[in-house]
């Protein structure tokens, strides 16, 4: 009992902040509670814990050390004095250990989210209108970066030529996004800024560009990615 004591007067005097703990759900990110906590800044992080993949090896990651209860995972995010930090992966403490300290990456905003256009129910595409298609935003907001990518296309009148084409790379998608039944009525994705809600008639229109895959979605093995294990590449669609 005494140890437990000076245990919380400890921590209390060194978890001096306050953060909103997050979580996705189908409809966004829900309140799920207000933890203490003390972050770290990139410069103060082991560079171990940067090579969890390559996508991690160029960008700062920090830590932020909670209480020992707190029931963190991946994809889940703090907000923490105007800023939305996410955990990478949990680290797991000593048995001993007060604290629990999880691998985050600052979420600078706006981010940008992917929606996944399928066709509409009874759509069978013998139609010559374009279907209305029913829009689903991919939670949690997946880990999304630039990589161009140059193809080869036939030009009337100029012969070929190299085009280059704007390319994302999605990582850390949930896995249930990309089961049989979504990619068999999937029509083609939408990449949106944050705090823009697109409709279906503004994807019908073509308000915002089109993306289709590079290739076929690709299965991550790393175990702190287990419930998020996804990755695709998106390729603008001309």
């Amino acid at each position: 009992m005494i140890g437990s004591s000076i245990g919380r007067s400890t921590l209390a005097r060194f978890l001096t902040q306050a953060a909103v703990h997050l979580r996705a759900d189908s409809s966004g990110y829900i309140e799920i509670g207000t933890v203490r906590c003390r972050p770290y800044s990139p410069g103060t992080t082991k560079g171990m814990f940067r090579a969890l993949t390559s996508r991690y090896r160029e960008i700062p990651v920090g830590t932020i050390a909670l209480e020992a209860g707190t029931a963190a995972i991946a994809k889940d995010r703090f907000s923490l004095e105007g800023r939305t930090f996410e955990v990478i992966a949990p680290m797991t403490p000593s048995p001993d250990e007060y604290l629990r300290r999880l691998l985050v990456r600052e979420v600078q905003q706006p981010e940008r989210e992917c929606y996944l256009a399928f066709k509409p129910g009874g759509y069978d595409g013998a139609s010559n209108n374009e279907p209305l298609p029913e829009l689903v935003r991919v939670l949690p907001i997946p880990f999304i970066t630039d990589r161009p990518t140059e193809t080869v296309v036939e030009r009337e009148g100029r012969g070929i030529e190299v085009a280059r084409l704007k390319e994302y790379q999605l990582a850390e998608i949930a896995i249930g996004f990309f089961s049989q039944a979504n990619i068999a009525r999937l029509i083609y994705c939408l990449i949106i800024s944050s705090g823009i809600t697109p409709t279906a008639e503004q994807a019908r229109d073509r308000v915002y560009p089109r993306y289709r895959f590079n290739g076929a979605p690709s299965y991550e093995s790393y175990q702190w990615s287990a419930m998020f294990p996804w990755c695709v590449g998106l390729v603008e669609d001309k």
